[in-house]
């Protein structure tokens, strides 16, 4: 497994050849557009390992796991649903709270976030409750919050202590989700950018969050790669765009795909951060264009369950390629872009990819972290 970091880390790039439009980058009246001609060819971007989670089980969502200032890991362990903490040599520190409804207790963690001064924050999904730890574990208190059944996916901590969340409204009557701002005293503020509730379209309410050091707040629309700029006030100030062949125009009309089956995979963007220089990263996920279909799920489905050899079977063939791309929104335009063959891990706090591996000689599977970086 070393050795296919190795490869990730090595595929640096340049002026890759990729079947995307040469769309020329513009500002409109509405905001920017960008592009797909790449603005800095010596430019490249490189993965560097840094640290090995022992004995850590990981299996996502990416808001259940997070880094601290200091260097330490927090993340939810899938096998136990317990919080868990890593210092930067990869070694277990401690676990924090434990499952149950009292004091420093959790349910169902949906979001894992550690302020400026190394305190944890947990949102559990199902108390609707938010939870703060020290940095050492100990529990300091928690704030009822109106979050409830695992709708708080994504959330973000401003710099001012307010959280916003992308959950249900709370006033009687509303329907679908909006991006909450919740106040120290779990009040809810203000709930803007909200989307309607239809069933059938659940995807439109996925949203992607980003908190800049500004103050502004960004959030992306994953299927039409827009990213809407908020101001301090959450007023919509502009828009970012950006713009290919392959980039779909509007949602979905159908569940998005993970093209396992009989559909291609949905082009989508999957995460979106901001470096110290004020970069805008881009990491997008699209259709392999050796995807061949396989069989509809209804075929590997039965009255017993899912057929676990033919899944794997199909899940293992090529399905999708990775894109990461470096936006200079200043200058407004795209610096450079890596296109991989899979995807490198589940991105997180900036900039940070954890990917599960096993380790052979522990016997137990690891978490290998890494961090994507553009060199000039």
């Amino acid at each position: 497994m070393r050795s296919l970091i190795v490869l990730v880390m090595a595929a640096t790039t340049t002026a890759v050849g990729c079947n995307m439009a040469s769309d020329q980058d513009g500002r409109t009246g509405s905001g920017l557009l960008i592009g797909s001609d790449v603005s800095c060819p010596s430019c490249s971007i490189v993965f560097d390992s840094v640290a090995t989670l022992e004995g850590a089980y990981f299996s996502g969502p990416t808001t259940t796991i997070a880094r601290g200032p200091t260097g330490t890991f927090y993340l939810v362990d899938a096998g136990d649903a317990l919080l868990k903490a890593y210092g930067s040599d990869g070694r277990s520190v401690r676990q924090i709270g434990r499952r149950g409804g009292g004091p420093g207790e959790y349910e169902m963690v949906r979001n894992v976030l550690v302020s400026d001064d190394g305190s944890v924050l947990v949102l559990d999904g199902r108390l609707g409750r938010l939870s703060a730890f020290s940095e050492h574990g100990e529990f300091l208190r928690s704030t009822q919050v109106p979050v409830f059944a695992g709708a708080a996916m994504p959330a973000v901590l401003l710099s001012d202590g307010a959280l916003v969340v992308n959950a249900r409204p709370v006033t009687v009557g509303d329907a679908g989700h909006a991006l909450n701002v919740i106040d120290q005293n779990g009040n809810v503020s203000l709930s803007f950018d909200g989307t309607s509730a239809d069933p059938r379209r659940r995807w439109v309410q996925r949203r992607l969050l980003w908190a800049r050091s500004n103050g502004e707040l960004l959030v992306a629309r994953p299927y039409t790669f827009t990213i809407d700029v908020y101001a301090r006030d959450y007023t919509k100030e502009s828009s970012i765009t950006r713009v290919a062949e392959w980039v779909p125009s509007e949602q979905p009309d159908q569940q998005p795909s993970d093209g396992v089956f009989d559909r291609p995979f949905t082009p989508a963007l999957m995460e979106i951060w901001e470096d110290e220089r004020g970069l805008l990263w881009l990491y997008m996920m699209l259709p392999s264009p050796l995807w061949e279909p396989g069989p509809p799920m209804q075929e590997v489905m039965s009255e017993q369950g899912i057929d676990e050899e033919a899944y794997r079977a199909l899940g293992s063939r090529p399905r999708v390629e990775t894109i990461i791309e470096v936006v200079d929104l200043n200058a407004g335009h795209l610096l450079t872009r890596m296109r991989l063959d899979n995807p490198v891990g589940a991105p997180f706090g900036g900039g940070y990819f954890a990917r599960s591996v096993e380790d052979s000689s522990l016997g137990e599977p690891s978490l290998q972290i890494s961090r994507v970086q553009l060199k000039r």
